[in-house]
């Protein structure tokens, strides 16, 4: 294995354990809620990562500004090390104060991975190789939410709420401590060659993320959307068990996994706005159908649709934006790209929240079909020539 491929396969595996991390806790919340323990209102649910949003947001500015390339090999092991200390703590809460501050450390631990570990790849990566080496590191986080899903209700209903976040603690405890002693043994440096404290600029980087700002909010609208309410919307309106729950959710992840792995072969097809386009126009008419139906089996097959369109737009937004910077600037951008996708989802799920205890558990999924529309307009009449090249 090769350097390139050695780091490519590490920083994958950090995304693994992160984003594993990242949905686990949203699996138990129908079995709290159910139980009257912690999570005892929908709007609880908007609360978690609406604060999740500020810290996060914060550490990722932090992160954006003052990362430097030579300090990659040594933050995300460190990262993925407090995140396993999180998980454990987290299990030993029985009040909702409290679980929310752990919950926040955990977000903490996971707004390392986004703006350092994608600008890590970014310096790895040129050309064709960048769409390919996106797809790849975003599959491997797909694959993660798959397995966290695949094994999380099953476990949360057999074995307790607590045991899959332990499963999870004693992963990322593993994962960290393999990144400590893989990037140890030789020099992450060596690899990134540009001059870290060289053509540094903020404005470069938000010009080159400015006309994905919209599909960027959309993007973490519609990761918060199906994380946060889909396990509600199929145990509490459809009578699903949690396993089968966990199941479905990794079956629509799954097909994401699938969809990010192919990403690379896909786009010189396409374009990336145009794939953007179809993209949103399936999460669009999907979300349409959960909003609307309450026959297991189409939504089923619906959220199969759902996965394997939404996650090629992910690795799509990342690819572009990463050919569009330099090295230098990279974090910033990535910070700020993983900052909107956070304000997006965030903000949508502490008003879908309160308006599921309202109007029922579906009520997010029309929301986010109106907001979908209202990016396909955006993308369909650009109106600026950067918009264009997308």
């Amino acid at each position: 294995m090769g350097k390139t491929s050695k780091y490519l396969f590490i920083i994958s595996l950090f995304h693994f354990v992160n984003d594993a991390a990242v949905v686990t806790l949203p699996i138990v919340y129908p079995i709290l809620y159910d139980k009257g323990f912690i999570i005892t209102r929908y709007s609880y649910i908007g609360i978690l990562f609406l604060t999740g949003l500020v810290v996060t947001v914060l550490i990722q500015s932090l992160i954006g500004n003052f990362a430097r390339p030579r300090h990659f090999g040594k933050i995300l092991p460190a990262a993925v090390l407090l995140l396993a200390f999180s998980l454990l703590s987290i299990t030993h809460t029985n009040r909702f104060i409290t679980f929310m501050f752990i919950f926040l450390l955990i977000r903490t631990s996971t707004s390392f991975y986004h703006p350092i570990g994608i600008a890590w790849i970014n310096t790895l990566s040129r050309g064709k190789q960048l769409d390919h080496s996106m797809g790849m590191q975003s599959a491997m986080g797909d694959l993660g939410v798959f397995v966290s899903f695949l094994i999380g209700g099953i476990l949360a209903e057999r074995m307790g709420w607590r045991f899959p976040v332990l499963t999870w603690a004693c992963v990322a405890l593993v994962v960290s401590v393999f990144g400590f002693i893989s990037i140890g043994r030789s020099s992450s440096t060596s690899i990134i060659t540009p001059d870290p404290d060289s053509g540094r600029s903020w404005k470069d980087a938000f010009r080159s993320t400015k006309p994905l700002i919209p599909a960027l909010l959309l993007g973490g609208t519609t990761w918060v959307t199906v994380i946060g309410f889909a396990p509600s919307l199929f145990h509490h309106r459809m009578m699903v068990s949690m396993t089968n729950t966990g199941y479905i959710l990794a079956f629509w992840i799954g097909m994401g996994t699938i969809s990010s792995i192919l990403y690379g072969r896909i786009v010189p097809y396409f374009g990336h706005r145009t794939l953007l386009i179809i993209s949103y126009t399936i999460v669009s008419l999907s979300s349409l159908i959960l909003w609307q139906t309450q026959n297991t089996a189409l939504a089923v097959g619906v959220m199969g649709i759902f996965g394997f369109f939404l996650f090629l737009s992910y690795p799509c937004l990342l690819s572009y934006a990463g050919k569009q910077i330099s090295d230098a600037s990279a974090p910033g951008a990535f910070s700020i790209i993983a900052n909107l996708q956070m304000i997006g989802g965030a903000a949508f799920s502490f008003v879908a929240g309160f308006l599921s205890d309202s109007y029922g558990i579906a009520t997010p999924f029309l929301l986010l079909t109106s907001l979908s529309l209202l990016v396909i307009i955006y993308l369909l009449f650009p109106g600026r020539r950067l918009i264009r090249s997308i």
